[in-house]
């Protein structure tokens, strides 16, 4: 009854008239939000091409719509389930910045970063930063991290070819993993590779204990498959191998389960997510009653 009551509260969103409407630093709770341990976030998009963040239970019930006037996409959770932290861009401009939803009233607030380009975001385990990627114009990106107490930016990585959809931290918060299975040291800034595979890596996500990464790839009998990595035995596998391509993988609090899009290849309309332990068993097609579902976040 209690996660249902929290569950009724969710508000509409303000209109967004650019960027000034932002939030000043404030000490982080870091203690874990348990009313919201089997909620999951995602993006979809609407039939005029507008994508908003939803909430709703892990079992595909209960769906609510929590953004609008703004265009909104790549949700992620806080370590303690208290806020959303997502891209946005408000309809009547182009500036994509970093906004945040607190749980606890769901209002939407712009994260003072004065960056218009921002195409992902996460916030470390120990919620002392939250790193951040920009897109321009001339195919390159950079990761920057902003300091939640003190507001400072600094840049970690500059003029990278590659687009960042998912950035993704070590348990430690030392390290941030990269697309090709490389890491980055926010302290040092020294670059590391972990693994290698020959015919690339997406959405790269570390499990909430170190010791496994997903990521989606092609397999011999698909295009995209998620699939697991293990650190510890330097082994890596499809989890739940189809012939419908999968994408966009996500934990589980306790490491045994993940959720991730699956789409089908008949029309988008019958995209949706699944769910499945992380030994292949039990899957579960979770429906929504959403268009387009994408970007899934169930832990981290």
């Amino acid at each position: 009854m209690k996660n249902l009551f929290l569950f009724s509260i969710i508000t509409s969103i303000l209109l967004f008239s650019g960027c000034d409407n932002s939030t000043s630093p404030e000490p982080e709770d870091t203690s874990y939000n348990l009313a919201f341990e089997d909620y999951i976030i995602f993006s979809a998009r609407e039939p005029s091409n507008v994508s908003n963040i939803y909430i709703s239970f892990i079992n595909g019930t209960g769906t609510r719509q929590l953004t609008s006037n703004i265009i909104s996409r790549n949700p992620v959770w806080s370590p303690n389930k208290r806020r959303i932290l997502f891209v946005g861009k408000p309809v009547d401009t182009d500036n994509w910045g970093l906004y945040q939803i607190n749980v606890s009233d769901y209002k939407v607030n712009l994260i003072p970063t004065n960056d218009t380009l921002c195409e992902s975001a996460s916030y470390s385990p120990d919620m002392k930063y939250i790193a951040y990627s920009l897109y321009r114009q001339s195919n390159s990106s950079t990761i920057k991290l902003y300091n939640i107490s003190t507001g400072e930016k600094s840049i970690l990585l500059d003029n990278m070819p590659e687009v960042f959809h998912t950035l993704s931290w070590s348990p430690d918060s030392k390290k941030i993993l990269l697309p090709d299975g490389v890491t980055i040291n926010i302290e040092t800034r020294q670059l590391e590779r972990l693994f290698q595979l020959a015919q690339g890596m997406k959405s790269l996500v570390w499990s909430p204990d170190g010791s496994k990464i997903l990521f989606s790839s092609h397999t011999p009998s698909s295009s995209n498959n998620i699939i697991i990595y293990n650190l510890e035995t330097d082994e890596y596998y499809p989890i739940y191998e189809s012939n419908e391509s999968q994408y966009s993988p996500s934990w589980s609090k306790d490491n045994s389960r993940i959720i991730f899009g699956v789409y089908p290849g008949l029309n988008q309309g019958d995209t949706y997510f699944g769910m499945v332990n992380i030994d292949g068993t039990n899957f579960t097609r979770i429906t929504y009653t959403v268009n387009n579902p994408s970007d899934p976040c169930w832990y981290k």
